[in-house]
């Protein structure tokens, strides 16, 4: 579901590599694609379901196939032929940009094939064997994707409700393309919601990390091999799974597809098929838009720093022009029903104030000299407080050659065979200097900036979570290129070191690094610490899903299940095993829907026996509250518990019904739903 209909699009690009280079793209295609058909069918008044999303995915795929095979026989002019010149990064035989030459494909088999397994068998380890996405966000994407299959709608305000029963709409913006395509493979599977989520972050997310870093690295000409270590560095080397400790899956994955865009948009610049790459690169962006809006930020850093080191005097201005426009005309088409949802979204979602106003050196502490930065798998965040993986030897072994590559890597703008780390320092100074400059400032222009990611550090700290673990390996070959320099000078060899040399000293400081990566990062005390945080952000007791299983047979039709918003992990009961809960979208943002919103909170603390609490039987009856469900664990942070043990055990409301493990089931007495309006008529 998430490479299929994007690899259909991409029959679209000539033959060759920039059909392998398309290919890259493929997951952020299909979101693109899911965004074209859940904003257009509306609008023209056909249904919006999921396999009507689907169908018109393929349909839209399949024509513009057709017309890019098509339209060039009817108007050969419209396809510019011309091919540019070789990279620069070294002008290897087998680069990923013209000219187009047979070479072996063995290496690049290799060379991708390689890291995209040891990150996804990682991010099973990882993220694996859970029954649900950890964090509080998860839920709320689950909740958003249940109502899409439930609704047999993708419209926001069909989708985006403050609860299953009696919904009002909730917000404006949501939901995304990633949530339709989580409810397309749970409905064509069979599977659970929570577990089509949980393989898209141990699967897509990392495949197409590596497959879009690899694309854009090898548009250089660099060794498979070299590129290949740069693709598989991030999945160790920066936040990529720490983001899941907030739950927020699109914050996981939206990073990774955006250097695959990246490579579409440099390439529809630089010709030929301009105007087939321009509109898949303007698919694919609208994707990523309306997957993680403010993800798409990175995309033109990375293609200004990708066309000044292949070099902006080799652009020619009909492939500019004509792949400039073709991005332009489809980014517009893609977004074009969601963008007044897109513009107003940072006035409904709110913005967090800057950390660090009027003191620099701090902000500077936090987004550059920090060494929690850098630690193996981003885990524990800098803000944290904690360094206990600074005790630990082999994660300090590690972290030393990790930031000594990250201080050698602005040795690229020296060496030419490392042009292709530009794009990557850029990135990296770009954001970096925006988030000390957000982070300190309180004035209009940094927060309007900062509102774009809504003020959040760690947002715009998962932007660049690819650019540490890249750098780290432009760094090494920086440094291993600096000796092979060394020496020759020791020899009063002033020329070039020999090619040879160049290649292979570069590839043995490489492999010496990923040893030193994957040897540490296997370790159980690198890893289980994170995998155990995770797992308390989880409902990964066994007896959630027998409770949510007996909640499901006890259960029912018109009855709903009330817990502690999202304190407790009960909507999964509704993700997963399709049981009503009180309250959905959590919190809601709309206006108009805030007394529906409240009335639901009236019911809870009426049957919990909050005090005071007023009578609010109707309230329970009007939304059909039949079990109340509490739990001992809870996902941790300043979570509003919104009920009392004493209390709750005194309440006349309630009684226990079911108990397993730390989970309970309290049913609705005759009191609690008794309603003062009917008996006084």
């Amino acid at each position: 579901m998430a490479w299929g209909p994007g690899a259909i699009l991409c029959l679209a690009v000539g033959r060759g590599r920039q059909r392998w280079l398309a290919l890259a793209a493929a997951p952020a295609l299909t979101l693109g694609l899911v965004t074209v058909a859940m904003g257009w069918l509306p609008r023209v008044g056909m249904p919006n379901g999921v396999v009507a999303v689907l169908l018109t995915e393929l349909a839209v795929a399949a024509g513009v196939v057709l017309v890019s095979r098509v339209a060039p026989r009817l108007y050969p002019r419209l396809v510019s032929r011309r091919r540019t010149a070789a990279p620069v990064g070294g002008g290897h035989a087998d680069a990923l940009e013209p000219p187009v030459r047979r070479t072996r494909l063995l290496p690049d088999v290799v060379g991708l094939a390689v890291p995209a397994v040891i990150a996804t068998v990682y991010g099973w380890v990882v993220l694996g064997r859970f029954n649900a996405p950890p964090g509080w966000d998860a839920m709320n994407h689950g909740l958003l994707t249940r109502r899409i299959l439930d609704t047999g709608s993708t419209s926001i305000p069909d989708v985006c409700s403050t609860g299953p029963v009696d919904p009002a709409v909730a917000c404006s913006l949501y939901p995304l393309s990633a949530n339709v395509t989580w409810a397309q493979t749970a409905h064509l599977s069979g599977a659970r919601i929570g577990e089509v989520m949980t393989l898209w972050l141990v699967l897509v997310a990392p495949l197409a990390l590596v497959a879009g870093v690899y694309a854009l690295v090898r548009m250089f000409g660099v060794h498979p091999f070299v590129a290949g270590a740069a693709a598989l560095a991030p999945a160790f080397v920066g936040p990529m799974w720490t983001s899941m400790l907030i739950g927020r899956p699109t914050q996981q994955f939206g990073p990774a597809l955006a250097p695959a865009i990246a490579v579409l948009v440099v390439a529809a610049l630089r010709g030929p098929d301009a105007l087939r790459l321009g509109v898949l690169a303007g698919l694919a962006g609208g994707g990523l838009v309306m997957t993680h809006s403010y993800d798409a930020l990175p995309i033109p850093v990375l293609t200004l720093g990708a066309l000044l080191a292949l070099g902006v005097r080799q652009l020619r201005w009909r492939p500019v022009v004509a792949g400039a426009g073709a991005l332009a005309a489809a980014s517009f088409v893609t977004i074009a029903p969601f963008l007044t949802r897109l513009l107003s979204a940072e006035a409904s979602l709110g913005q967090t104030p800057p950390s660090y106003v009027g003191r620099v050196g701090v902000a500077a502490h936090y987004w550059v000299l920090n060494p929690l930065r850098y630690v193996l798998l981003g885990y524990p965040p800098p803000e944290s407080g904690r360094d206990f993986p600074l005790h630990e030897p082999q994660v300090v072994v590690a972290l030393v050659v990790t930031v000594a590559g990250l201080v050698a890597a602005p040795l690229c703008l020296v060496f030419r065979r490392l042009r292709w780390g530009w794009p990557w320092l850029l990135t990296w100074a770009v954001f970096t200097g925006l988030g000390i400059w957000t982070s300190s400032s309180s004035s209009p222009t940094a927060q309007g900036i900062a509102g774009l990611w809504y003020g959040t550090r760690d947002r715009l700290r998962s932007m660049i979570l690819y650019s540490y673990g890249v750098l780290a390996v432009v760094g090494i070959c920086a440094l291993a290129l600096l000796a092979v320099r060394l020496v020759s000078l020791a020899r009063r060899k002033r020329a070039e070191p020999r090619r040879g040399w160049a290649e292979w000293v570069p590839a043995a400081g490489t492999t010496l690094f990923l040893c030193v990566l994957v040897t540490t990062a296997v370790m159980p005390q690198t890893w289980r610490p994170l995998r155990e945080d995770l797992a308390r952000r989880t409902p990964n007791a066994a007896a959630y899903p027998r409770v949510f299983t007996w909640l499901q047979q006890h259960t029912r039709t018109g009855e709903v299940v009330a817990g502690a918003g999202n304190r407790e992990y009960v909507p999964w009961a509704y993700i997963d095993y399709g049981v009503p809960v009180l309250v959905g979208q959590v919190p809601h943002t709309e206006p108009a829907s805030a007394r529906n919103y409240s009335n639901r909170w009236v019911a809870w603390n009426w049957l919990v026996g909050r005090s005071p609490a007023k009578p609010a039987g109707c309230l329970v009856r009007h939304f059909g509250i039949r079990y109340v469900v509490t739990s001992r664990t809870h996902v941790p942070g300043n979570w509003p518990k919104r009920y009392d043990a004493k209390q709750l055990r005194r309440s006349p409301n309630l009684v226990p019904v079911h108990r397993d493990g730390p989970v309970t089931v309290w049913q609705v007495t005759d009191k609690g739903s008794a309603c003062q309006q009917e008996a006084s008529t």
